[in-house]
């Protein structure tokens, strides 16, 4: 399990925190539109 750690945990934490990213620009976005309209 532990052989590839430094590069699998680092892809896995990079991909985590793109999503993480990506959730909240999307929130943010769903959140201006709500207070626009």
């Amino acid at each position: 399990m532990r052989r590839k750690t430094a590069r699998t945990e680092s892809f896995w934490q990079r991909s985590v925190l793109v999503r993480r990213g990506e959730q909240c620009a999307t929130g943010k976005r769903a959140r201006a539109a709500d207070t626009a309209f």
